[in-house]
């Protein structure tokens, strides 16, 4: 898949964070033109959802790729998924700032497998941990607003919350 290297390089290297302090991060505009340009059908549906009222989908008939770009009312961008066969490679929500809400990194299964960070809308890191099969695993880091560590939770590998450490 042509797009899982471009992918991981625009969204890991701008989620990377140490010091949690508030960085925005954004949906990349070039990246979008570029699945957009290498798509040969594009379409619109449209919802009576109040926090997703369109939805434009571009479609590359040749590699059966599939990026779906919902929108508000406002036409800003809240959530951006690109899928193949059926199977989820990439998602990502935004806030109506255009602030990213989650970073959710998606395996060759389609289930979510990996790093996950979510943000705060003013771009502080709002949690951290690992995804296992679609399942949040081991330790979370949870952070205040501020970016300091509120406390600790601890998941099996069932997806289960065994415990919170303050």
């Amino acid at each position: 898949m042509k797009f899982a290297p471009v992918l991981f390089i625009i969204f890991v290297v701008g989620c990377t964070n140490s010091q949690n302090a508030p960085k925005k991060i954004t949906i990349s505009a070039s990246w979008l033109d570029s699945i957009k340009s290498k798509s040969d059908t594009h379409y619109i549906r449209h919802y009576r959802n109040t926090d997703f009222v369109k939805a434009e989908y571009f479609v590359n008939r040749k590699d059966t790729t599939i990026c779906q770009v919902m929108k508000d009312s406002s036409g800003n961008i809240r959530q951006v998924i690109v899928a193949k066969e059926n199977r989820k490679l990439f998602f990502a929500e935004y806030y109506k700032n255009g602030q990213l809400i989650s970073f959710l990194p998606v395996g060759p299964d389609g289930k979510y497998n990996g790093i996950a960070t979510y943000y705060y809308e003013n771009g502080t890191v709002k949690n951290t941990g690992l995804y296992s099969e679609g399942f949040r695993a081991g330790k979370w880091s949870n952070y205040n607003e501020d970016g300091h560590l509120v406390s600790t939770d601890v998941y099996s590998s069932s997806g289960e919350l065994e415990k919170t450490i303050k």
